[in-house]
This record gives structure tokens, sequence and C-alpha cells, in this order.
């Protein structure tokens, strides 16, 4: 049988950022170390860390986080995003090449295609010149979005994950490094 025994962090010099190890233990007495990409190197049984050390490498690890506001491994539970919901309001026209978006408001304000945040875009799948990417002609719009008319406003409400502020995150980052490092 074969399994992980511990991961380990290590600083990576080269690429000035963090890695994880991982230790493999056989059945035959060896040992391996194993990078992210699945690339395992042999190495000695006195080579293994000990459970001591395995805590002191995690201890630094966290130092580095709380210091940095970032933790490049995942070790930490923060949340990067929120889910947002927002109401838009959309008008469609027919053209020789396809419905083609000509009209969104949101919040009172009108928006111009090439102003839409890039969720907006995803949802209706715009290309540059503002028509809708999945569909080719005005039936195949309305019959996945039959209440959709030309020339009229429809809405729609998209679901995103809003990006946090990154000093709310590394503020949070800080201070579950800290509690783990004690």
């Amino acid at each position: 049988m074969e399994d992980i025994l511990m991961t380990i962090p290590s600083y990576c010099d080269d690429c000035e950022t963090w890695h994880q190890e991982h230790i493999w233990a056989y059945d035959d007495g060896t040992y391996t170390s194993c990078d992210s990409d699945g690339d395992h190197e042999p190495i000695e049984a006195e080579d293994v860390p000990s459970c001591e050390e395995h805590d002191r490498l995690w201890r630094e690890y966290a130092q580095w986080v709380v210091e940095q506001g970032e933790d490049p491994l995942g070790n930490f539970y923060v949340r990067y995003s929120t889910k947002v919901k927002e109401r838009w309001q959309f008008k469609l026209t027919k053209t020789l090449v396809g419905p083609r978006l000509i009209g969104v408001r949101r919040a009172g304000r009108a928006y111009t295609p090439d102003e839409l945040p890039e969720h907006a875009r995803s949802f209706l799948n715009l290309d540059a010149s503002g028509k809708l990417g999945d569909f080719a002609t005005w039936a195949e719009l309305t019959e996945v979005l039959p209440e959709v008319k030309p020339g009229k406003w429809f809405v729609a409400h998209i679901e995103y994950d809003k990006p946090r502020p990154e000093a709310v995150t590394a503020r949070e980052l800080r201070k579950i490094a800290r509690h783990n490092i004690n």
C-alpha cells in the first residue's frame, strides 16, 4: 500500500512563491517526495520530516501569510468573492445577422454594449459588435427566451461572483494565520 504521509509547505526562491510537497510512504519502507505536478523523487527515511518539523514548517508558512496577507497554497479559508444578484434590462432587435443588443439599463443608468461589465457581457454571450453569440436567428432566441420581443425591454436577473476587496481578504487571512501560529 502507498499513501501520503504528510504534506509540507516549501518556499521556492526561483519563482518566489510557496509550493506543497507531499511525502509518500510505501509498504517496502521507501519514501518519495512529490510536487504538485505529480513528479516523485525518492528520498531517504532520515530525510522524512518529523512531526515537529512538519508543524514548524506550517507555522513558518502561517507567519509568512501574516506578513504578506496572501495564501498561495489556499491553506486558510476566506471568501474571495460574494454572490451578487443584479437586475438588468436589455433591449434587442432583429437584424440580418441575428439578434443584436440595442439598449441596456441597470439601476437607472444606461449602458452601451461596450460599457457592460464582464458578467453582463458573459450572460448575453456578446461579441465585440453587440451580437448575441448563441443565437444566429431571432427564432433561435425566442425558443429559449419567448418573452423577448424586438425593440422591447426585458428583465434579466444576473447572479455572479463579485470579488471582495483585497484588503478585506488580506486582513481575514492574517487573523486566521495568526491563530494558527499559536
